[in-house]
């Protein structure tokens, strides 16, 4: 009986929370909070690796995921810069000469 009214305050708080001026963005979050679904993600708390210092500050943590994530793309990038420098071609290669109509019938 708890339960059923609970859920009836509930759905009357919900409902006279939803005007005109409601965006579409704040419904479909209502609605997903309704059903237990999770509608904004965040770190709860993370270990910076540079020090060892816990932070709970999003913009912090932001910062120290887009530092990590450039950093070994920097990594990345520059070993495939390096690899395109050795690389020497003149565009002799079999897969750059035109084809031919035996290569066809394969």
């Amino acid at each position: 009986r708890k339960i059923l009214k609970s859920k009836e305050q509930s759905w009357a708080q919900f409902v006279s929370s939803i005007n005109i001026q409601t965006t579409n963005k704040e419904l479909w979050q209502k609605i997903k909070s309704m059903k237990g679904q999770q509608t904004n993600f965040q770190i709860p708390a993370f270990l910076n690796p540079d020090d060892n210092e816990l932070t709970c500050n999003q913009q912090k943590i932001a910062n120290i995921l887009a530092d990590t994530f450039a950093e070994n793309f920097n990594k990345q990038d520059g070993r495939i810069q390096e690899e395109e420098q050795h690389t020497s071609s003149d565009n002799q290669e079999d897969y750059n000469k035109p084809i031919n109509k035996a290569e066809l019938q394969y």
